[in-house]
């Protein structure tokens, strides 16, 4: 039980997320953190919402290990700088990108994971 939350609410989540991300991705988009959550029918999330932001990098360690990039890329926050948050660029230094130059760092995933959807 993933974080308290069951495992077959946590799966049908995760899946239902990654989906909609998929979806973002194919369409050359980015989805602000409030509308990726809003849009969630298994479960529940703030936005702010730790366990939410954990299945983000579970998500996105997943897709990384099968070659896909980091998918979670194309969450970013509604106002202020539009670009994700700190942890996503903690995950990305934890899988090996280089995060000294941040938006460099953002643009060229984002490049990939779009072109990765694009052809797939």
């Amino acid at each position: 039980m993933p974080y308290g939350v069951p495992d077959e609410i946590w799966s049908a989540a995760k899946s239902e997320m990654r989906k909609t991300l998929v979806s973002v991705a194919r369409g050359r988009r980015v989805i602000a953190y409030s509308d990726l959550v809003r849009q969630l029918q298994s479960i529940r999330f703030a936005p702010e919402n730790f366990v939410f932001h954990q299945m983000l990098d579970q998500i996105s360690t997943e897709e990384d290990q099968l070659g896909r990039g980091l998918l979670t890329v194309v969450v970013v926050h509604k106002a202020e700088d539009m670009r994700p948050g700190p942890g996503f660029f903690e995950l990305a230094e934890s899988r090996g990108r280089d995060v000294r130059t941040i938006d460099e760092t953002w643009l060229a995933e984002l490049d990939a994971v779009w072109a990765y959807w694009r052809d797939h």
